[in-house]
């Protein structure tokens, strides 16, 4: 078997971890992967990175890669160009979950409890207790999910840890073990209303583009707060803008927008119902990328062995949308 890499991380646990396993690693760079896919079994990289030329060169007669492991968890990219049929795709959601569901909950933590607020008054020197009246708090609070893969289920862990009651969101709206209510999108609204935080982390398709519109924002109560850790055209910016401004919800939590960067002269960065922070959900130390390589490792020697795959996307259409869901 022959594998081919272009990873920005940890190249020497892989190298070794996959060099034991008796597999041949070819490094590569991005713009080389098309030409190898007719030279290896198997090739790992970004889905940033997947574009039409790859896309083009998985599909050629000749090429002979049967699978591509992403080190990372989007694949927008892949759903754009399309994937050949025949080609298993595999993403690292196992690997990077933990620490997008720290980050958002983090983000989150911050505008139930005022944190920028308090930073400011201590830049200031100033003890001013006024904060007190907006404090909010999660515990028994009711936490709607958009999504219930795996950083639904790493965020569904961390709420119920701070006493919220979990519903989540899925194209089926099959029993989930990690939520105490689900529906199906069709339900969306009505999934939405009781929410005092609304969470969006689905991958962003045709079918999720401004799924978070302004008739579901109107199905938000008041006092809810928006949390954006998906990809930013998920959520209709624009209806998001006036809602906050009408005081139709109570706030927002942005991870990502559209577009990225957000310019300068947006709104949302003087609201003060607002928190933005610049798509760094997946930010992490440099030990955390052992995390990626295992799960990469570990995913070779599956294939080594003609075993499943974990991660695994079965179809770029309804398919992938489901399982990633």
């Amino acid at each position: 078997m022959r594998i081919a890499v272009s990873s920005p991380v940890a190249r020497s646990s892989l190298e070794s971890g996959i060099g034991r396993l008796g597999v041949e690693l070819v490094w590569a760079d991005d713009d080389e992967l098309p030409a190898l896919s007719a030279e290896v079994d198997g090739i790992v990289m970004l889905g940033s990175s997947y574009g039409p030329r790859m896309a083009e060169a998985l599909g050629a007669q000749g090429n002979r890669c049967t699978w591509l492991q992403l080190l990372s968890t989007g694949y927008e990219q892949l759903l754009l160009y399309g994937v050949p049929p025949g080609i298993e795709v595999s993403n690292a959601g196992a690997a990077w979950s933990p620490i997008v569901a720290e980050h958002a909950m983090a983000l989150l933590m911050a505008w139930v409890r005022r944190v920028p607020q308090l930073v400011a008054s201590q830049a200031q020197g100033r003890w001013d207790e006024s904060v007190r009246a907006g404090m909010g708090m999660l515990f028994g609070g009711r936490m709607t999910i958009v999504g219930m893969g795996r950083i639904g289920a790493e965020l569904s862990t961390r709420a119920r840890a701070f006493g919220m009651t979990v519903v989540g969101v899925t194209r089926s709206g099959k029993p989930h073990p990690a939520a105490d209510e689900m529906f199906p999108v069709a339900r969306l609204h009505e999934a939405l209303a009781g929410a005092d935080v609304v969470i969006v982390v689905v991958p962003l398709s045709d079918a999720t583009r401004q799924l978070i519109d302004a008739a579901a924002l109107a199905a938000c109560s008041r006092s809810a707060v928006i949390v954006n850790i998906a990809r930013g055209p998920v959520v209709d910016q624009a209806a998001l803008v006036r809602a906050l401004s009408l005081g139709a919800i109570a706030g927002a939590v942005l991870d990502v927008t559209d577009p990225e960067p957000l310019p300068a002269d947006h709104p949302l960065w003087r609201m003060p119902n607002v928190i933005v922070s610049p798509h760094i959900g997946g930010a992490a130390p440099a030990r955390y990328n052992e995390r990626i390589a295992d799960l990469v490792i570990a995913n070779v020697g599956a294939r080594l062995r003609g075993e499943p795959v974990s991660d695994r996307l079965d179809a770029l259409g309804p398919a992938i949308a489901d399982a990633a869901r």
